[in-house]
């Protein structure tokens, strides 16, 4: 399978109109250059955001939680 087919062309992103205010950035030559170092960092640093977010919103949610049950329990002491 050639994975080339999936990419939509450098023009078919340039005219999408939610991608137009992009196009100063979209167009530039480099970013069209495959390299492997390239790909590595795009994967490397999707990798890391896409686990760091999950990790620090169950952070906030746990602490949350603690923080509502240890609340909970102490009110329930105190009575």
């Amino acid at each position: 399978m050639d994975w080339r087919r999936l990419i939509p062309s450098r023009e078919a992103l340039l005219t999408n109109r939610w991608l137009r205010w992009l196009a100063p950035w979209l167009g530039h030559p480099k970013l069209w250059h495959w390299s492997r170092r390239g790909v590595v960092l795009g994967v490397a640093l999707g990798v890391f955001f896409g686990l760091l977010i999950p990790l620090f919103a169950a952070k906030q949610t746990l602490g949350k939680h603690t923080a509502t049950v240890s609340s909970g329990a102490t009110a329930l002491f105190r009575c």
